[in-house]
């Protein structure tokens, strides 16, 4: 649950692209959670088969009724459900600590990106998790929607230009990903100015 919660406390992005090789990493540790899921479900039911055989053997030299095995988690749908949670789990706790790392420990410059802002909202999911959102188009028409703090969104109330920056890092390893998005102003000489998280203005030029 940590790791889960972990990306979004810190306000991290995940990596615009990912190579290959960690893709077949994250298929190869998909195989063994998935694998080690299956092993144990056959281990568990043997262990259960066994103890039931020994409580069968003493009701019957008691002259008890025995009892009939029926698999608990290798039977029917249950092993299957098993199996690819096991093999989902490693993935999604995987993916989400490479993330981390890859935002947390990167320590270079950030570069800045002028993108259209189109909307600004909220929207509460299964009417509890409420989130914040401000979708933007690339000068490659490419839409995208960034997650906006609760105490940030008030600096996009006053956007009057419709422009905004998308602050990007490179990535500890290697995987780009976006930082923050920030509202983008015009002063009287036309320079367009970020106004960042901090409440410092950065000047993107003309």
């Amino acid at each position: 649950l940590a790791v889960i919660c972990l990306p979004s406390f810190l306000h991290i992005g995940l990596p615009e692209s990912v190579p290959p090789p960690w893709i077949a990493a994250a298929g190869f540790a998909a195989l063994v959670g998935a694998g080690l899921t299956w092993r144990w479900t056959q281990a568990t039911d043997q262990r259960r088969r066994a103890e039931l055989e020994q409580q069968n053997q003493v009701a019957r030299a008691e002259g008890r009724p025995v009892e009939e095995f029926a698999p608990v988690v290798s039977g029917g749908p249950y092993r299957l459900l098993l199996v690819v949670a096991g093999g989902f789990v490693p993935v999604l706790l995987g993916s989400l600590a490479v993330a981390t790392v890859n935002a947390v420990f990167d320590p270079a410059p950030p570069a800045f990106e002028l993108v259209r802002i189109t909307d600004v909202r909220h929207q509460t999911r299964l009417g509890l998790f409420r989130s914040y959102e401000v979708r933007c188009v690339s000068g490659a028409g490419k839409t995208r929607a960034i997650g906006v703090p609760v105490t940030q969104i008030a600096r996009f109330q006053t956007l009057n230009t419709g422009e905004g920056a998308l602050e990007r890092k490179p990535g500890f390893l290697r995987m780009p990903w976006v930082k923050d998005v920030h509202p983008v102003s015009r002063t009287v000489t036309g320079t367009r100015q970020a106004q960042l998280a901090d409440g410092s203005v950065l000047d993107l030029g003309r």
